[in-house]
């Protein structure tokens, strides 16, 4: 087999079930919620593509088969449900005060649960793709249990993923060369696409939201707006270990080996910071 103008991956677990804290907490998630949050980033090159765009010949270049790599979230979390659209999917975890519903068409369900004066208040909302609201209903929890009962209400592993096929009773993901942003070599990351790869910059400064007191103490912040390098942009003059600047819009953030990376396409990298 071999892919005509794709790499084919492979890819140990599509959704991540569990997050390792900088402390070494580990905690267990929900895949299915926010399932572009979960998606695996990392993957191994298992076929290159017989034919590549003159445009990615330099990322098709640094690649072989059998290394790892870095790539967008939008692999994996590309899906479609599975029925005809209409089934509303929840989007919210368990929460006694507020529901929200979405279905495959982009309409909308939304429940809220008001503090009344003597009870609480229900209000239900239906929206269209556009947020217009199309219908709705205000009373206690009964009248909104009725007013739910209209909606095909389902759940989000009612879903198949559009990159993932199997051959040989294998499973593979299609991927484009401009989604791969990096791969391992002897255990650092290295950017092979045009993003440039970098460590959150974090500082202590002073809470001035203390009182007097307790002045001096200080807390972290960590920027939304700088990057410390630690691959990529060499076509723009940076060299590992700089702080770039950037605008905060275009901060891609990824996880990779449990550590947080700041990505950046390197056309919106606006300068040093000394």
């Amino acid at each position: 087999m071999k892919p005509i103008t794709q790499v084919l991956l492979k890819v140990d677990k599509p959704l991540q079930d569990e997050l390792v804290t900088d402390s070494g907490l580990k905690l267990y998630i929900s895949p299915d919620y926010k399932k572009e949050w979960q998606a695996t980033v990392m993957a191994v090159i298992s076929h290159l593509p017989v034919k590549v765009l003159p445009e990615h010949k330099y990322i098709f270049d640094q690649l072989k088969v059998g290394d790892e790599v870095a790539i967008s979230y939008r692999v994996v979390a590309d899906f479609c449900f599975q029925s005809d659209g209409g089934r509303f999917m929840p989007t919210t975890e368990e929460n006694p005060h507020f529901r929200e519903y979405v279905n495959a068409k982009g309409e909308w369900v939304k429940v809220y649960a008001l503090p009344g004066v003597i009870s609480t208040k229900w209000v239900g909302i239906y929206q269209n793709k556009y947020r217009e609201v199309i219908s709705g209903v205000e009373g206690d929890e009964s009248d909104m249990e009725r007013w739910l009962a209209q909606f095909p209400l389902g759940k989000t592993d009612i879903y198949s993923f559009n990159n993932l096929f199997e051959f040989d009773g294998e499973d593979y993901w299609k991927c484009d060369l401009d989604e791969i942003f990096a791969k391992k070599v002897k255990g650092h990351w290295v950017a092979v696409g045009n993003r440039t790869v970098c460590k959150p910059v974090e500082e202590e400064v002073p809470d001035e939201s203390l009182i007097d007191i307790h002045k001096g103490h200080k807390v972290k912040i960590r920027y939304q707006d700088r990057g410390r390098v630690i691959t990529g942009g060499k076509d723009k003059g940076i060299k590992k270990g700089e702080i770039i600047g950037f605008s905060p819009q275009f901060l891609e953030k990824y996880r990779f080996d449990n550590l947080e990376y700041y990505l950046i396409n390197t056309d919106y990298i606006q300068g040093k910071w000394n």
